[in-house]
Order: C-alpha cells, then structure tokens, then sequence
C-alpha cells in the first residue's frame, strides 16, 4: 500500500513597510519547514525571526 507523508512546507512570508503615508509591500526569502517543525514553527521560529527582523529595522531606522 503506498502512503501519503509530509515531506516539508514552504512559508513564503510577506511583510509591508509603513512609513505612515504608503504601504511597500516587502517579501521575504522562502523558508522550508520540516514536518517535525511545522507544530510550533509560527509560534517560535517564525516569531523569533520576525522580532529579530523588526530590532534590525528599528536600529536601521535610528541610523537614518
């Protein structure tokens, strides 16, 4: 009999840029997810990048 397994997801996250007057919308690179992974990715992986990603703007954003 032949079964059907979960070898991995793609996540392509898309974020947007508000500057208060427009909104650019910002892709970002495609992550690949392992089934093993997939339970707690956007609770942990995906919300630690994205805080990483938001402290990095921030910092950008106060050079300029």
């Amino acid at each position: 009999m032949t079964k059907l397994r979960l070898l991995k997801v793609i996540v392509q996250p898309v974020f947007v840029l508000d500057d208060g007057d427009q909104l650019t919308e910002q892709p970002a690179q495609a992550v690949e997810v392992s089934p093993q992974d997939w339970p707690t990715f956007a609770t942990t992986t995906f919300a630690e990048g994205f805080a990483e990603l938001q402290a990095q703007f921030a910092a950008s954003e106060k050079r300029s």
